[in-house]
């Protein structure tokens, strides 16, 4: 992976309420990068820290996961917004100081195909779909359909999927993410569910998205699952003062 030199911090600032009891101090932190690799950005992950005068961390704007997209020598943009708790304690505020991190991701994409709704809880689909997507083995799919409580009088009916993953490569995985459609018997979208993990180098994990609808609708319904893998590209590093 680069360390890259082509992110910008375009905008730093701060708001200052004033003095009180009610004081607070906004902060902004907007920045822009421009895609210098191969591939195709889709998802963007940044930390923003402020310091005060003395290099001491008071506030912080962590994990901030973003849907960026930009083809080669394009750029995106991401914001960052840290939250002060004690604005009291801030000092001079003329001299802090915003220093930010933000790694890109490129994704790959896997359609993992369409089976039959299981259509009540005593039944289940078991797919012994595998692929190996060079880091990632897939060891089958599991579909079924949640058993209802015992007061549950209602029509609404949980379906559970779950894949099972396995990193087989050196690479950490920052995120695997797995989504299925329920589609009626018109071929029309019900609707969609999403889950996610990540997955370290020589272990496993689970995703297990869930769809749910009225009974009725379940009938000749189908799921189609598909599985997107995200993979670091480019780290970025910049500092700025507010």
């Amino acid at each position: 992976m680069i360390k890259g030199e082509t992110m910008k911090i375009t905008e730093a600032t701060y708001e200052d309420s004033g003095e009180g009891q009610d004081r607070y101090v906004n902060t902004s932190i907007k920045c822009t990068i421009e895609n210098k690799s191969e591939n195709t950005i889709e998802m963007s992950k940044g930390y923003a820290l402020i310091l005060d005068e003395n290099d001491v961390v008071i506030a912080n704007d962590a994990e901030r996961e973003e849907e960026s997209f930009a083809e080669t020598n394009e750029t995106y943009s991401v914001e960052y917004t840290p939250y002060i708790d004690y604005p009291s304690h801030i000092g001079d505020l003329s001299k802090l100081k915003s220093i930010v991190d933000v790694t890109s991701f490129r994704r790959e994409f896997f359609k993992l195909g369409e089976y039959d709704c299981p259509q009540d809880h005593e039944s289940s689909i078991k797919s012994d779909f595998t692929k190996e997507t060079g880091d990632i083995r897939i060891h089958g799919i599991y579909m079924y359909q949640d058993k209802p409580y015992e007061d549950d009088t209602s029509d609404d009916r949980s379906i559970s999927i779950r894949i099972y993953v396995r990193n087989i490569g050196d690479t950490y995985i920052e995120k695997v993410k797995a989504k299925v459609q329920l589609i009626d018997k018109e071929d029309a979208v019900i609707e969609t569910g999403e889950d996610y993990r990540n997955v370290a180098p020589s272990s496993s994990n689970v995703i297990t998205p869930y769809v749910s609808a009225k009974k009725g609708k379940l009938k000749g319904a189908t799921l189609k699952v598909s599985l997107s893998i995200y993979y670091a590209v480019e780290h970025f590093h910049a500092e700025e003062p507010l």
